[in-house]
């Protein structure tokens, strides 16, 4: 990557929301935009109509919404910026004002909770301790954290990593940048993604092999006096945790142009 697409992603590498009403910062910034996507022969999509024909900037919803700056890069090493979208997102104040907005926040913050408890819960009990659920509103809307896994089953998936990479990197050249530690830990959480993200690791009898792979460790770790209860919990609740998805997106391709 040279020094200037570094530069120019390190003034546009994430999303940006702007205020309206600070009109001066707004055009600078669509400024600096429009030089960026100049340089890397990208796009702006302007999905809001922000900006007219006219070249004029619309700041008539100043008080009510927020100019959002939403960059996407492509999927190489040079991370070359491709698009820009241009959108107006209501301000956070005015989803608390509507109905349908507190509707939304509520239903999703007891949803999270929910979730939490569960899941703190199913973990405390395979882990044969108690679980006491805290009261502060700061540790429900705090990152929730995931039980830390042993070293001994961190070692395990490194090393199922890199005998999958020896197997199967050549045959199909996709598998090797999807063959991590992080992915396949996932995987190994929840059938539903592994079987998304892991369709060379499909059995005859419509599984992935990571059931097998998990039963034959866990026969290791006993067989050497190490704890199985992070197995067995895994063995246990992968293949009834599905993949999130979003209901509200249409699956018409009519619908993308």
């Amino acid at each position: 990557m040279t020094n200037e697409t570094q530069k120019r992603n390190n003034r546009l590498n994430t999303i940006a929301t702007l205020d309206l009403s600070k009109q001066d910062e707004v055009l600078q910034k669509l400024a600096e935009v429009q030089e960026e996507v100049n340089q890397d022969g990208a796009v702006i999509y302007d999905v809001s109509g922000v900006i007219d024909d006219s070249g004029n900037v619309d700041f008539s919803k100043a008080d009510t919404h927020d100019l959002q700056i939403i960059p996407t890069f492509s999927s190489d090493e040079n991370k070359k910026l491709v698009n820009v979208a241009l959108a107006l997102t209501p301000k956070f104040d005015e989803v608390l004002k509507s109905e349908i907005g507190l509707k939304y926040l509520s239903d999703s913050y007891f949803a999270k909770v929910v979730k939490r408890i569960r899941d703190n819960l199913r973990q405390a009990i395979y882990e044969g301790r108690e679980y006491k659920i805290p009261v502060d509103v700061a540790d429900f809307l705090a990152p929730s954290r995931q039980p830390s896994q042993s070293a001994e089953l961190k070692k395990a998936i490194s090393e199922l990593v890199k005998m999958l990479i020896a197997k199967f990197a050549t045959k199909y050249p996709y598998a090797k940048p999807l063959l991590t530690a992080k992915t396949m830990t996932s995987a190994i959480a929840n059938e539903s993604f592994a079987k998304q993200v892991y369709p060379f690791l499909i059995g005859k009898d419509g599984s992935t092999i990571l059931d097998k792979w998990l039963a034959n460790t866990k026969e290791v770790f006993a067989k050497n006096g190490l704890p199985t209860s992070e197995i067995d919990s895994l063995i246990d609740t992968r293949h009834n945790v599905e993949v999130a998805t979003d209901d509200s997106e249409s699956d018409s391709l009519d619908d993308l142009f």
